[in-house]
């Protein structure tokens, strides 16, 4: 399993009403509160030899989108306080690390009014 995967699963098992979860672009009108997952950077670490040691950093942008800032910010905290400092089986990966860079507010929407905030992480994983 991948680690978005492991990551849809385990945030749908544990987030009440959830609606669309799956990669950008939101689908038109998609069910709310909505999340996406992205893939910024997903180094290999290696030995000094250049063996690879099975370690993936990757940086994950997990994106929350609703019709209101109250939503989005109940599954953004809800988001934060499952996966800050995760370590342990998920799915078919191992997390060894996971940890939130930064987040911040996407803002408004033009097109749709949805509103919406970023969760920049990096998360140190095995297959």
């Amino acid at each position: 399993m991948s680690l978005h995967g492991a990551l849809y699963d385990y945030l749908e098992a544990e987030i009440d009403g959830l609606g669309y979860m799956g990669p950008l672009p939101l689908p038109q009108s998609p069910s709310l509160p909505a999340l996406t997952i992205t893939q910024i950077s997903a180094p290999r670490a290696y030995t000094m030899d250049s063996r690879e040691v099975g370690l993936i950093d990757e940086r994950t942008q997990i994106d929350v989108w609703g019709s209101s800032l109250a939503s989005v910010n109940t599954v953004k905290g809800a988001v934060i306080d499952l996966l800050s400092g995760y370590k342990g089986a998920l799915g078919g990966v191992v997390i060894e690390a996971s940890i939130v860079n930064n987040e911040f507010p996407r803002g408004i929407e033009p097109e749709t009014g949805l509103r919406g905030h970023i969760i920049d992480m990096t998360i140190s994983w095995r297959a």
